[in-house]
């Protein structure tokens, strides 16, 4: 992630990279930064940096891209509104006709 993604090098200090770059994608897909030893999503500080706020609720990459962080890819929503975005983007269809049932091949 770069400045222009929506994150501040000086906000993460010396654990930037030399090309701008800081932090490690988490196994959810996301980018994770180390600020005094503790892990923070970098969606959340892009938000906390731009407002100077934790965000009161969940965040949405709006475009669907978890490493998009620019600010303005970036909305608060309620969780059943971030839940239902999940679902919308990861729609299973079983055999039934069912959605949200995943279909296993045995």
């Amino acid at each position: 992630m770069t400045a222009r993604q929506g994150c501040s090098n000086g906000s993460i200090g010396r654990a930037a990279k030399p090309d701008g770059s800081a932090g490690t994608k988490s196994t959810f897909g996301y980018w994770q930064i180390v600020v005094d030893n503790r892990s923070y999503f970098a969606h959340r500080l892009a938000w906390l940096y731009e407002y100077g706020q934790w965000p009161t609720m969940f965040l949405d990459h709006v475009d669907g891209n978890k490493v998009n962080n620019a600010i303005s890819n970036l909305r608060e929503v309620t969780h059943k509104e971030n839940m239902s975005h999940y679902w919308g983007k990861h729609r299973f269809t079983h055999k039934s006709g069912i959605n949200r049932v995943p279909h296993y091949h045995f």
